[in-house]
């Protein structure tokens, strides 16, 4: 089993013709001081087709619920998302 993490940009749309490009920093924060997170950074250019990217096992759940980790506190986990994007593209009015 693992941590599956996706970006999903302007799914409902029903233009189909629009494009946008975008890089992204998908993050699990660690709680515990001293222990860094764990990150991933893509590329890509969503569209009506490829409206998400991301990974089906972005981490092991082992890895993710080993305490020793520290990844989980108060049953919780924190994840993020950082975001650079162009202007969309082909996008009708």
């Amino acid at each position: 089993m693992a941590l599956g993490f996706f970006l999903q940009c302007n799914g409902d749309s029903p233009d189909p013709w629009w494009s946008c490009k975008a890089s992204a920093v998908l993050r699990v924060h660690s709680q515990t001081e001293g222990i860094d997170d764990i990150s991933r950074v893509f590329t890509q250019t969503f569209n009506s087709k490829e409206n998400e990217w991301g990974y089906p096992q972005f981490m092991a759940f082992d890895t993710l619920a080993d305490p020793a980790n520290g990844f989980i506190k108060n049953d919780t986990i924190k994840l993020s998302v950082q975001v650079w994007a162009d202007a969309p593209q082909h996008m009708s009015d």
